[in-house]
């Protein structure tokens, strides 16, 4: 496992075997676009929000204009700069549907529409082996229903991030990667029922794995679909005392002893919402909407599904002023489960807990869904992804070039109406397209490749370890960087990138530090390096590759280098 990397004083040291790695590498020198400030700033850049409009029904409405929607950035309306409707309203309207005088026109999917991809992600932590084989059979058939020439990758998250199949538009191949995770056990099977400390670290550790895929997704431009197969995680909870009711017994007796009230005890609590928060901000980056499918079946014979049931959990706006709101908003298509007897309750998840499940948390942030608690999963995907392919696009210009998350409010003009998408958007600029770019190589099969060369001088062994703690320097060439003149000697503001994949292809979460190196004038030439020293911690048996990355932050250009470790 990887803990927190830290620094250490500056240890000279010889650079000879990275001198010889980095005269092999030619060097390209590189001086920032004068036009652009070295500080950091971005250019503002267009933005887009996708709309779902439904009826009471839950019918997708067809229709509509530019002139039927509100849009409410960080609370104010900003203006519309363009508008396109779903693929089905390319060909020409009937004249009732016609848009009014003035309108722009409604552009055809084959020439404005974006490129999309589909991304499936499965996590088997909370799942049985027949849950989860389920999960898997609905993604391949909802595989098969892909759009031609749709690109698609697929990942696991199994103590790490592994991508068994990169983006690809082989059917065949994406099939037999899905086939492939249905031959191993599902790691639910170390836990009992009991909620312990070892779950609740597992857990979290599954929800900061599913951010690293979506911050690589970030490095690719188009819409996403990402469909996740998780059983259900509720984001807050107690943790339970080891030996589970009875321990809980014990604490509680000692607890009655010592005075206390409670016939039951804990030995703390878990909270994820801190994990989902950065989920949902990781996937507004990447412009994904979640899909969250969770396996579970109907195996009760007290309970019956409801499928896409209507939930009036958000706000809507129809005929009503644009800044005021009325109940109605669609949660999503999540299924409810309800008992069948009404004499006696279900002995499954009840629908409030499915719905605040934390993926569903997520989902519904992204105006995506959590779809569950059905014998038919495969049809629940399909029907999903039906209504988002209904959605409007609204284009318009962001208040500023940043990309920190804007809150985000559709209302459509019409009586009766309801509406759902994203919460929330975020823009992609230089500086997160080269962290995600980072994140894209960890989960890469290919040898990392950089804009410039930088080096790793290890300062211990690399086999056959005996100490967790890995110490080495971090050079990086003055001509692959750009340097200011700061009195009487030349500074880089810098960004050092580090995390770890093992021998099956697992990456750790990236570590993110920023540093500034100088050097004299005198010897900062073409041919010098900047160094840094550095340590990370990990544990001495782990075997695979360090991945070390320097980012630029005046140019966003990245140097990354990849360490095998272990033998």
């Amino acid at each position: 496992m990887l803990n927190q990397s830290y620094w250490r004083p500056s240890i000279k040291k010889t650079a000879a075997a990275a001198l010889t790695l980095l005269l092999a590498s030619p060097v390209q020198a590189q001086a920032p676009d004068a036009t652009r400030p070295v500080k950091g700033s971005v250019e503002t850049v267009a933005a887009e929000v996708e709309v779902l409009v439904l009826d009471k029904k839950g019918t997708p409405v067809d229709g509509l204009t530019k002139n039927d929607f509100k849009l409410f950035v960080n609370g104010r309306e900003t203006p519309i700069d363009w508008f396109e409707a779903p693929p089905a309203l390319a060909a020409p309207a009937a004249p009732a549907l016609a848009a009014p005088a003035g309108a722009p026109p409604v552009t055809t999917a084959a020439s404005a529409r974006a490129a999309h991809s589909t991304v499936f992600v499965v996590s088997d932590l909370h799942t049985n082996l027949r849950s989860r084989n389920t999960g898997l059979e609905a993604m391949r058939l909802y595989a098969d229903r892909l759009p031609e020439g749709e690109p698609a990758a697929f990942y696991v998250l199994d103590n790490g991030v592994r991508r068994p199949q990169g983006f690809t538009t082989d059917r065949k191949a994406l099939k037999q990667a899905l086939t492939s995770a249905a031959k191993t056990l599902p790691r639910s099977y170390v836990f009992t029922e009991t909620r312990g400390q070892e779950w609740v670290g597992q857990s979290r550790q599954m929800l900061r794995n599913f951010s690293t895929v979506l911050d690589s997704l970030a490095s690719r431009p188009e819409p996403k679909t990402v469909v996740v197969l998780s059983g259900p995680i509720s984001p807050t909870g107690s943790i339970e005392p080891i030996g589970g009711a009875a321990g809980s017994g014990v604490l509680a007796e000692n607890a009655l002893d010592s005075g206390g009230g409670s016939t039951f005890s804990t030995r703390g609590f878990w909270n994820f919402l801190d994990e989902a928060k950065d989920a949902e901000s990781q996937a507004l980056l990447a412009r994904a909407t979640i899909i969250a499918l969770d396996p579970t079946g109907l195996d009760s014979p007290n309970a019956k599904a409801e499928i896409n049931s209507l939930a009036t959990t958000g706000r809507a706006l129809s005929a009503q002023p644009a800044t005021e709101s009325v109940p109605g908003r669609i949660g999503g298509s999540g299924s409810t489960l309800r008992p069948a007897n009404a004499q006696s309750e279900s002995d499954r998840t009840d629908t409030w807990e499915f719905r605040a499940d934390t993926f569903a948390v997520i989902a519904e942030s992204t105006g995506g869904a959590r779809l569950g608690f059905s014998n038919k999963p495969a049809e629940a995907l399909a029907a999903e992804s039906r209504l988002l392919a209904k959605r409007y696009r609204l284009g318009f210009t962001p208040p500023d070039g940043t990309s920190a998350r804007r809150d985000i409010r559709v209302g459509v003009m019409r009586p009766g109406l309801v509406v759902r998408t994203a919460a929330g958007q975020r823009s992609l600029t230089a500086e997160t397209a080269a962290r995600a770019r980072f994140a894209g190589l960890l989960l890469s099969a290919d040898a990392p490749k950089g804009d410039f060369a930088i080096a790793i001088e290890m300062k211990g062994a690399v086999k056959k370890r005996t100490d967790d703690a890995l110490p080495f320097d971090v050079l990086v060439p003055v001509s692959g960087v750009y340097a200011e003149e700061h009195g009487g000697s030349k500074r880089a503001k810098l960004e050092l990138l580090i995390s770890a994949v093992d021998e099956e292809g697992r990456a750790s979460e990236p570590m993110v530090i920023p540093f500034s190196v100088e050097l004299g004038k005198e010897a900062a030439v073409d041919g010098a390096f900047f160094r840094k020293d550095s340590s990370f911690t990990i544990d001495h048996r782990w075997k695979g590759r360090l991945f070390v990355s320097v980012r630029d932050t005046a140019t966003n250009r990245l140097g990354v280098v990849a360490i095998s470790i272990g033998g």
